[in-house]
C-alpha cells in the first residue's frame, strides 16, 4: 500500500520543546499532595493527556528530543523524588501518578536506557525506595500478581511503580557495599525484584533491570540467579516470569567481568540446552531474540575468558556451537532474532581469530548465495535477511576489514555481488508483496562498507554498477524505507570514496526530501539523475523492466499498478527532456515489445502507458515530420490490438491504458485511414460498466473526433442509448459528450442530438435512461455538448433547442432519486451542478435561466449530504468570482466574494459554516424560494439549523427598522409568507414538509417568532402563522407517515405557546387527543405538557395538569370524547 502523503512535512527538530516545558512547570507546579476536586481533576488529565500525545508525534523519530530531554526530565524525576521524600504515604495521589504516567511516556518514546541518565542516584535514595517498595502490606514474592496489586499505596499506578523500579536499578549500580549503605538492602532488592519479575505489566521490565543490575555487581554471588533460570527453565509451568529472567540474565552477562562469568561458564552454557530451540515453530520471538543474546554473551564471555588467560582468543568448542546455531537464527521467520543472530555474529567474529572470523563470514556468503538461487521458497525472504543483516554488522564492526589480505578483496567482491542482487529482491506472493526488508537490509550493507572500506576495495566497474544500482533503488523503489535507506548508503558513498561520476550533483536529486514521497522521487529524481549519461541506461532499464533478473520485474512490468504509471510518466519525462537522443529510440523499443507482452495484461497495460508518456514526449521534438510518424506509428499499433487482442478487450487496466495512448498519439489531422481502425477499440467502452474505462474512452474519441469523420460512429452510439444493456448506456452517454461538434462531420446533427440527450434524461418513458449512472453521465453530456455548441460568436444551436437543453438540464438539481444503495440521486445532483458551472463560465446564458441555475445550487449548497453541497458551495463561491460572460447576472453574489477573501478559507462541509454564508442571500427574490427549501430541509428530528434559529430571531417585524435599503423588502413577514407558499408547494412531498414541520417547531420553541406579536397593518403576521398552523394540522387522519405526525404534533404544541395563533391552535387540541393512533395521542399530551410548564410556569391548573399526564391514552375514542367534554 502506499501511505505516503504529498507535502506531509518531515519533522527535523524538537520545535515543540517550549509547549512541552511549560506543560510540565505547570504540572510540577502544583501541591502533589492535595487532591482536587472534579473539575479540576479533569483538567489536569487532560493536560497530562495532551502532553502524551505531544509525544507521541514523535515516537517514529525519538532522538530529535534529545538536545531538551535533560530539561524535559529532569524537573518530573526532582519534583516527584521531593513529594515522595516529603510524604511517602501520598504515593496514591492522583496527581503523582499523574507525573509518574508523563515520566513512563518518556520512557516509552525514547526508550528507558537513555532516561535513567537523568535519574538521581544518591546514596540516600537506596534506603528511601526501598522502604517505598517493601510496604509493610506486601505479601510474599510467591503471592499471584493479582493479589500483589491489590493491596497498598503502590496498587494505585503500574506507572509509578514502573519509574520506582528503573530508579532503584540506577541506585543500585552505586560503587559501594550494602552493607555499609543500608543493612539488609539485599534481602529487600531481592524480594522486590522477584516480587515484580512474576506480574505479566510493565513492571515485569523494570522489575528484570533491578535483578540485572544487582546481580552483575562484584560482591554479590551469580549462582544464585542461574540457580532460579535452571528450576524455572525445568519446571516450564511459570510463563510469566521466563522472559523477564532471561532479560535480567543477559544484563548480568552483560555488564559482569570476565572473572566474574568464568568459573560458572559451564553452567551458563547448560542453560542453553534448557531454553526452546529458536527455530522452534512454538517459541515465539521474544524468547528466540532472548535466546540468541544469552547464547552470544556466553559465546563472548568464552572467548574473553580465553583471551584473559592466554592472550589470544581460543575459540573453544562451545563458542562453536554457538556460533553454528547464530547462523542457524539468521533464517528465523521473524526479523527480530534475525537481527539478534547477526549482531552476535558479528561481534563473536570480531574478538575471533581472522581465520574463524573468514569462515564465518564464507559460511554467510554461502547461505546468502544459497538464499538468493532459491528466493522463492517460504524462507527465502528471511534467509536474505538475515544474510544481508550479518553481512552488514560485520562491515559496520570491521570484520570485513580486518580479514587476511589474501582474502578480502575476494569477499568484498562477493559480498558487493550478493548485495546488489538483493537490492532487486521483490516478490508478489499469494497473501502479501515480500522483499522490502531485505532491499532495506541491503541497502544497511552498502552503507557499512562505504563506512569501513576503503574506496581502494572496489575497482571501477563495481563502483559504477554500485551506484547504478542505488541511485535506482533510492528513486524507483515502492518503498519509502528502501528508498530512504539507499539514499542513505549513496550519500555515504559518495562522502566517503569520491570516486562515482557526478556523485555531489546526484546528490541533491536523491536527497532525503525527494525520496521520501514516491511521485517526487521517480518524477523529480529519477528524471534528474537520468540527465547525466553515464546513468541514464541504468534508469531506463530499470523503467522499462529490461534491467530485472529472473522473476522479478520493474518499471512499467511490475505488480503495482501505480509503480507501472509512474514508471512511464518517467520515461515520457526523460525522453521529453532528451527529446532528441532518446525518444525514437524508445518508440521503437516499446512498440516491438507489443507484440511480446499481449497475454500480460501487466506488463500490456505498462508498456502501453510508456507509449501514451512517449506520445505526449514527441511534442517536444523540432522535426514535425518525426514528430506526426512517431504518433501515426503508436496509433496505428494501438488500433491494431483489437479484435486480435483479447485482453483489450477484457482487461479493465488494458482498455484504459489502450485509450491514453490513443488520445495522446491522435493526429492532428486525418490521414485517411479506415474509420473502424480506431472506433473498434474506442467503442469497447460501451460493454464495460467502469467510469474509469468511460473516461478514458471520452478522452481518446475526443482527440481523435477533431480529425475523423465521426458520423457513423455518432450513429452507433445514438443507438446505443436505445440498448437495454446499462454499460452500454452510460458508454454511450459519455463517449457523445466528449465527441466535438465543430468538426464538420457532425456539426450539423448537434440540435437532434440534443433532443436525444433531452428525453434521455426524463425521469420517465421509453427513450429515457434505465439506471441512475446513465442518467448522471447524460447530464454531463448534455452540458459539454451545450458547451461546445455555444461557444463563439455564432452558436450553433437555435434558441428554442437551447431554451429545451435548459429545462431539461435544470431538472438534474431536483432528482433525489434513492434506491439500496442510498441517496444515488446526489451523484446525478453533483453532474447537473458541474454541468452548470461549466456551462455558465464557458458561455453567455440568458439571466433568466443562469438566475434559475444558481438559485438551485445556492439550494444545493445547504444539503445534509456534505459532497452534494462540498461541491454546489465550492461552485458557488467560484461564480461569484469568476462567473466568465455570465458576470453581470450574478451581481448579487458579491457578498459571498467578500467572505471568501475573509475567510481566506472555505469549509462547505460545516452546514453551520455554509448556512452562515447562503441566509443573507435571502434579500433576493430571486433566489429566496430555493434557500428556503435548502435551509428548511438541513432541520430534523435531531438537528436543528442554529444558524436559521439566529437568522430568523434578527429579522425586524416590518422593512422601517431596516437601514439597508437591500434587505428592505425580507422582513419577518415576508420570511412567514415564504413558509406558507413552500408548505402550500409542497404538501404531498415528505421529505419537504417533514423538515419544514420540525423547522416550525423549532422556530417558535426557540422564540424566532415572537417579533411577530407586534406586526400589525400591511405587514401583519398573523394570517401567516395562521395558515401555517392549518396547512400543518390539513389531512391529519389521512396521514400514514408516523414522522410527519410526530412533527405536527410538535408543531401544534409550540405554536400553543404564540400569543397570537394560540387560539386557533388550542381549537385543534381535540382533534389530536381524539386521533386513533394512540401514540400520537401520547405524544400531543406530552408536548403540550411540556409546553405549558416552560412557557407558563405559574398559570399551569391542577386539573389540566394532571388530565395531561396521568390519563391513560391508549383507551379508545369514547374516554376521549370524555377527557373533551371535561
Amino acid at each position: 500500500m502506499n501511505n505516503e502523503i504529498d507535502g506531509e512535512p518531515e519533522l527535523a527538530a524538537f520545535t515543540r520543546a517550549g509547549e512541552f516545558l511549560a506543560g510540565v512547570e505547570k504540572l510540577t507546579d502544583l501541591d502533589l499532595h492535595s487532591s482536587p476536586d472534579d473539575a479540576t481533576d479533569r483538567c489536569e488529565q487532560r493536560e497530562v493527556e495532551q502532553l502524551c500525545q505531544l509525544l507521541d508525534e514523535y515516537q517514529e523519530q525519538p532522538y530529535l528530543l534529545d538536545r531538551s530531554l535533560e530539561s524535559m526530565v529532569s524537573p518530573v524525576v526532582v519534583t516527584l523524588r521531593r513529594a515522595l521524600q516529603a510524604d511517602s504515604s501520598s504515593m496514591g495521589s492522583r496527581r503523582i501518578a499523574r507525573l509518574a504516567k508523563l515520566l513512563y511516556w518518556l520512557t516509552k518514546v525514547r526508550g528507558s536506557k537513555t532516561i535513567v541518565r537523568f535519574f538521581p542516584h544518591d546514596v540516600t535514595d537506596l534506603s528511601f525506595l526501598l522502604d517505598l517498595l517493601t510496604s509493610p502490606s506486601d505479601l510474599p514474592p510467591t503471592t499471584s500478581a493479582s493479589e500483589a496489586n491489590q493491596t497498598g499505596p503502590l496498587s494505585t499506578s503500574w506507572e509509578l511503580r514502573y519509574c520506582l523500579l528503573l530508579w532503584l536499578s540506577v541506585c543500585i549500580r552505586l560503587p559501594f557495599s550494602f552493607r555499609l549503605l543500608a543493612p539488609g538492602a539485599e534481602d529487600k532488592i531481592r524480594h522486590v525484584g522477584l516480587r515484580w519479575l512474576r506480574t505479566s505489566g510493565k513492571e515485569s521490565d523494570a522489575a528484570a533491570q533491578v535483578v540485572g543490575r544487582y546481580f552483575s555487581r562484584d560482591d554479590v554471588d551469580i549462582v544464585s540467579l542461574l540457580e532460579m533460570c535452571e528450576v524455572t527453565l525445568s519446571s516450564q509451568g511459570d510463563d510469566f516470569i521466563l522472559l523477564p529472567l532471561l532479560g535480567a540474565l543477559c544484563i548480568v552477562l552483560a555488564c559482569s567481568g570476565p572473572n566474574k562469568l568464568h568459573p560458572v561458564l559451564p553452567r551458563l552454557y547448560g542453560l542453553l540446552a534448557l531454553l526452546p530451540e529458536a527455530n522452534d515453530t512454538k517459541t515465539g520471538a521474544a524468547l528466540a531474540k532472548l535466546r540468541g543474546k544469552v547464547a552470544g554473551r556466553i559465546a563472548l564471555a568464552h572467548l574473553t575468558a580465553s583471551a584473559s588467560s592466554s592472550g589470544i582468543g581460543i575459540v573453544s568448542e562451545e563458542a562453536e556451537v554457538i556460533v553454528g546455531e547464530l547462523i542457524e537464527g539468521l533464517a528465523h521467520p521473524d526479523s527480530i532474532p534475525r537481527y539478534t543472530s547477526a549482531k552476535y555474529l558479528a561481534r563473536i567474529s570480531l574478538q575471533s581469530p581472522p581465520d574463524l572470523a573468514l569462515q564465518v563470514v564464507e559460511t554467510v556468503l554461502a547461505e546468502f548465495e544459497t538464499a538468493l538461487l532459491d528466493d522463492a521458497q517460504k524462507l527465502g525472504e528471511a534467509r536474505v535477511q538475515g544474510a544481508c543483516l550479518a553481512l552488514g554488522e560485520m562491515a559496520r564492526c570491521g570484520v570485513l576489514a580486518r580479514l587476511p589480505a589474501a582474502e578480502k578483496d575476494d569477499v568484498v567482491k562477493r559480498v558487493l555481488s550478493h548485495t546488489l542482487q538483493a537490492l532487486r529482491y521483490d516478490h508478489l506472493s499469494a497473501m502479501h508483496v515480500v522483499g522490502a526488508s531485505v532491499r532495506d537490509s541491503a541497502a544497511y550493507v552498502l552503507w557499512s562498507l562505504a563506512r569501513t572500506m576503503p574506496a581502494s576495495s572496489i575497482d571501477a566497474t563495481d563502483a559504477q554498477k554500485l551506484a547504478e544500482h542505488l541511485l535506482c533503488t533510492a528513486c524507483l523503489d515502492r518503498e519509502v524505507s528502501v528508498r530512504r535507506a539507499a539514499s542513505a548508503a549513496w550519500q555515504e558513498s559518495v562522502g566517503r570514496w569520491g570516486i562515482f561520476s557526478h556523485g555531489i550533483s546526484s546528490l541533491r536529486a536523491t536527497d532525503f526530501y525527494t525520496v521520501s514521497v514516491r511521485h517526487r522521487a521517480y518524477l523529480l529524481g529519477a528524471v534528474e539523475v537520468a540527465s547525466y549519461e553515464e546513468y541514464r541506461p541504468a534508469i531506463l532499464a530499470h523503467l522499462t523492466g529490461e534491467s530485472a533478473a529472473g522473476s522479478v520485474d520493474t518499471g512499467i512490468a511490475h505488480y503495482d499498478a501505480e509503480i507501472r504509471s509512474l514508471s512511464a510518466k518517467a520515461i515520457g519525462k526523460i525522453a521529453e527532456d532528451k527529446a532528441g537522443a532518446v525518444v525514437s529510440a524508445l518508440v521503437r523499443q516499446h512498440l516491438a515489445r507489443l507484440a511480446d507482452v499481449k497475454k500480460d495484461a501487466h506488463k500490456l497495460e505498462g508498456v502501453l502507458l510508456a507509449l501514451a508518456s512517449l506520445a505526449e514526449a514527441t511534442a517536444a521534438l523540432s522535426n514535425l515530420d518525426v514528430r506526426r510518424s512517431l504518433q501515426a506509428e503508436i496509433f496505428a499499433a494501438v488500433c491494431s490490438l483489437y479484435p486480435t487482442t483479447r485482453l483489450v478487450k477484457s482487461q479493465r487496466i488494458v482498455f484504459e491504458a489502450s485509450m491514453l495512448a490513443l488520445a495522446a498519439s491522435a493526429p492532428e489531422a486525418s490521414d485517411g485511414a479506415d474509420e473502424n481502425d480506431w472506433f473498434g477499440p474506442v467503442h469497447l467502452a460501451c460493454d464495460r460498466v467502469e467510469a474509469t474505462a468511460h473516461q478514458a474512452a471520452g478522452a481518446a474519441l475526443y482527440r481523435i473526433s477533431g480529425s475523423y469523420d465521426c458520423a457513423s460512429a455518432l450513429t452507433s452510439l445514438l443507438e446505443d442509448l436505445d440498448s437495454r444493456n446499462t454499460g452500454r448506456q452510460q458508454g454511450a452517454a459519455v463517449l457523445i459528450g466528449s465527441l466535438d461538434f465543430d468538426a464538420v462531420s457532425i456539426s450539423n446533427r448537434a440540435e437532434a442530438v440534443i433532443a436525444r440527450l433531452c428525453d434521455f434524461l426524463r425521469r420517465d418513458g421509453r427513450a429515457a435512461a434505465a439506471t441512475v449512472e446513465a442518467r448522471r453521465n447524460g447530464v454531463t453530456a448534455l452540458g459539454r455538448v451545450l458547451e461546445r455548441c455555444l461557444h463563439g460568436e455564432n452558436p450553433s444551436l437555435s434558441p428554442c433547442a437551447a431554451a429545451a437543453a435548459y429545462e431539461a438540464l435544470l431538472l438534474g438539481f431536483s432528482d433525489f432519486t434513492s434506491d439500496s444503495r442510498g441517496d444515488v440521486g446526489s451523484w446525478i445532483r453533483i453532474a447537473t451542478t458541474s454541468a452548470w458551472f461549466r456551462l455558465m463560465r464557458a458561455v453567455r446564458l440568458p439571466e433568466q435561466t443562469v438566475q434559475r441555475a444558481v438559485a438551485a445550487m445556492l439550494r444545493l449548497a445547504l444539503e445534509r449530504l456534505d459532497a452534494v453541497r462540498t461541491v454546489a458551495g465550492a461552485a458557488v463561491l467560484e461564480l461569484s468570482d469568476h462567473a466568465g460572460p455570465n458576470a453581470a447576472s450574478l451581481t448579487e453574489l458579491d457578498s459571498l466574494r467578500d467572505t471568501k477573501d475573509a475567510d481566506h478559507a472555505s469549509d462547505w462541509r460545516d452546514l453551520e459554516w455554509a448556512s452562515a454564508r447562503i441566509l443573507p442571500l435571502l434579500r433576493y427574490s430571486q433566489y429566496r424560494a430555493d434557500i428556503i427549501e435548502g435551509v428548511v430541509c438541513t432541520n430534523t428530528q435531531y438537528y436543528t439549523n442554529a444558524a436559521l434559529c439566529d437568522y430568523v430571531a434578527t429579522r425586524p417585524a416590518s422593512g422601517s427598522e431596516i437601514a439597508d435599503e437591500a434587505e428592505a423588502d425580507f422582513t419577518l413577514p415576508g420570511f412567514l409568507t415564504s413558509l406558507v407558499a413552500l408548505a402550500k408547494a409542497r404538501f404531498g412531498t415528505n421529505r419537504v414538509f417533514i423538515p419544514l414541520l420540525f423547522t416550525l417547531a423549532e422556530l417558535a420553541e426557540a422564540a424566532g417568532f415572537d417579533a411577530a406579536t407586534t406586526c400589525d397593518g400591511p405587514e401583519d403576521c398573523m394570517p401567516s402563522l395562521r395558515d401555517l398552523l392549518k396547512i400543518s394540522c390539513s389531512a391529519l387522519e389521512k396521514t400514514k407517515s408516523k414522522a410527519r405526525l410526530s412533527a405536527t404534533c410538535r408543531v401544534l404544541a409550540a405554536f400553543v405557546a404564540l400569543p397570537s395563533v394560540a387560539a386557533d391552535a388550542a381549537a385543534r387540541v381535540p382533534m389530536f387527543l381524539r386521533h386513533s393512533q394512540p401514540w400520537v395521542r401520547q405524544q400531543t399530551a406530552e408536548h403540550l405538557f411540556s409546553t405549558i410548564s416552560a412557557f407558563f410556569p405559574s398559570d399551569v391548573d391542577q386539573e389540566l395538569e394532571t388530565l395531561l399526564t396521568e390519563t391513560d391514552w391508549s383507551v379508545g375514542f369514547a374516554f376521549c370524547h370524555l377527557v373533551h367534554s371535561s
